[in-house]
């Protein structure tokens, strides 16, 4: 498990991802934290990332 430290910086980015895909604070702050690390693959099911740009959502039945 990876913690990581809520900075200023990724709380007011995740205010930004929030307005501008209509997430939930917590959603909004996830993808905060995954530019943050430059990550781009979520997997996920829930559809709602689905409108975030430049992350690629794996469903669970994405798979074989």
């Amino acid at each position: 498990m990876l913690f990581l430290e809520t900075t200023e910086d990724v709380i007011r980015k995740a205010h930004t991802e929030r307005e501008k895909a209509g997430l939930l604070t917590n959603y909004s702050l996830i993808i905060s934290c995954m530019r943050e690390l430059d990550v781009s693959l979520l997997a996920t099911a829930d559809r709602d990332f689905e409108r975030v740009s430049n992350v690629t959502v794996c469903r669970p039945e994405d798979l074989p």
